[in-house]
């Protein structure tokens, strides 16, 4: 063919395969068309940049290109004609057209999360019924799965004829862990750091506890103003008042006496009240000599 048709030709398959794949327009390049047939030699390519690697488009062509279904020819839509059967300059007696390249699934901390997937489909350019798909590596579809990466390989083969060749379909699945969070106010705590605040704030109450008893058990705590001194008893309500500063007492203007007054409240029999009378009976108590 011509030059322009060529470009023309170059120019549309790569549109069409971008718009296929989903990939951006920088990450394939047509580098030769063959001459006597139209074999398209692709190259693929990718950067951090970029969403999908080369070996994510490189599986999604082969499965594209698999599923492919043949229609007329047109110079605008190169696709259309493709080999199902030919890729990487080899031709396959079986090929996989739905072979992911990654499968994807979140699981909570210590725990596991159940991932399924579908067996792999087949297409085959043979007429053999005894080509079958068979999982020989890894978990089955459906099993539970923790943190972490697992390889899974299935193999497509004639179980009569040995000169078709297998073909194998590989894949990883990647089980990505994420953390227990607690939101608060708008602020995201994970399961460590809630655990952490949680041991300060105790240290801190049980710290406030003990230095509370031990100020108690040294007479720190609780005073009483000066002056004033209260006794309490489960039977009576007893109340000792210093009266050094009483001035309605005649024994306080007396420097050579100090007086203790005990008053006594009870609401018991007489008995109790004579006991009271002799508890409140002042005690004179001699003062140091002038």
């Amino acid at each position: 063919p011509s030059v322009s048709l060529q470009s023309s030709f170059q120019t549309a398959l790569k549109q069409q395969l971008v718009t296929a794949l989903s990939v951006d327009s920088d990450q394939l390049t047509i580098t030769n068309l063959r001459d006597g047939s139209i074999i398209a030699d692709i190259l693929i390519s990718s950067t951090s940049a970029n969403t999908k690697s080369a070996i994510e488009i490189n599986v999604d062509l082969q499965n594209y290109v698999a599923s492919n279904i043949v229609s007329t020819a047109s110079v605008s839509s190169p696709l259309n004609t493709v080999s199902n059967y030919f890729y990487a300059n080899k031709t396959n007696y079986i090929v996989f057209k739905n072979c992911p390249y990654r499968i994807t699934a979140t699981t909570w901390e210590d725990e596991t999360v159940s991932v399924s997937w579908d067996t792999p489909a087949i297409k085959t350019s043979v007429n053999d019924s005894n080509i079958d798909v068979y999982k020989v590596i890894g978990e089955s579809s459906g099993a539970s799965f923790s943190a972490g990466s697992y390889f899974i390989r299935y193999v497509a083969l004639s179980s009569a004829d040995p000169d078709i060749v297998p073909k194998y379909c590989s894949f990883v699945i990647v089980v990505e862990e994420k953390e227990w969070v607690l939101s608060f106010i708008g602020v995201e705590f994970s399961l460590v750091e809630v655990i952490i605040i949680g041991t300060c704030l105790f240290c801190a109450c049980m710290g406030s506890i003990i230095y509370s008893v031990v100020m108690r058990r040294r007479g720190y705590c609780c005073r009483r103003p000066e002056g004033t001194t209260a006794l309490r008893t489960s039977s009576r309500n007893t109340e000792i008042n210093d009266a050094d500063t009483d001035t309605d007492s005649g024994k306080d203007n007396d420097p050579k006496f100090k007086s203790i007054i005990v008053s006594s409240y009870d609401n018991g029999n007489d008995s109790n009240r004579v006991n009271n009378r002799r508890a409140s009976a002042p005690a004179l108590v001699p003062s140091s000599s002038a």
